[in-house]
């Protein structure tokens, strides 16, 4: 990002570092490791603000500049982080539990499915959000807090889905196995009666 064109006032800096720390407040909720990315864009900000506070002239304004663009990418890396960590976490989600497991312990679960592929498919239009731009940002950023609304929801029924999709399973093995030995017991009630006839037939 070009740090010529930036403001390099002191409110210009603070705005902008309280927007990117804002931005991060939004979505530590989900994981704060995939943020990694967008705090290490915040440090280098606040590194460049300590050299800009012992410069002078064109080298401070470019190290607040510099400061500024980082607080920038920290806003873009977030939003990228979320979407990937959010998109990445339904899908296997989606993958992991029979239908039936989730559809039962969350009743409205095929709604929050389909808007949450919905929502990633007009993230996909774009590859990064530093793609959006910043004046479009806001909208970017309400779109995604739909998205992390969704998974939140999902996440918090984990446990209570884990344990009904376990029980299904187990109870389809025993219906499996059931099924097994009954077909079993039939083969062999045949075979015992093929047999008891032959034996008759002879004697």
């Amino acid at each position: 990002m070009s740090t010529s064109s930036l403001p390099v006032d002191g409110d210009s800096v603070a705005q902008a570092f309280c927007r990117a720390e804002k931005m991060l407040k939004r979505f530590e909720r989900i994981s704060d490791k995939t943020l990694s990315s967008a705090i290490n864009q915040l440090r280098y900000a606040g590194r460049h603000l300590i050299e800009a506070d012992a410069a002078e002239g064109d080298v401070k304004d470019d190290l607040l500049r510099k400061a500024i663009a980082h607080c920038h990418r920290a806003e873009f890396d977030a939003i990228d982080a979320a979407i990937a960590f959010v998109g990445r976490n339904i899908a296997e989600y989606n993958g992991r539990y029979l239908q039936e497991s989730m559809t039962t312990v969350i009743p409205r679960y095929a709604d929050y499915y389909s808007k949450a592929v919905l929502l990633l498919e007009e993230f996909r239009v774009t590859d990064s959000a530093r793609d959006v731009g910043l004046d479009e940002l806001g909208v970017y950023g309400t779109k995604l807090d739909e998205l992390v609304k969704v998974w939140v929801e999902l996440d918090s029924k984990r446990p209570l889905v884990e344990k009904f999709d376990y029980e299904k399973r187990m109870m389809m093995k025993i219906g499996d196995r059931r099924h097994l030995t009954n077909t079993l017991l039939a083969i062999m009630g045949i075979l015992v009666t093929l047999v008891f006839g032959i034996i008759a037939k002879w004697f």
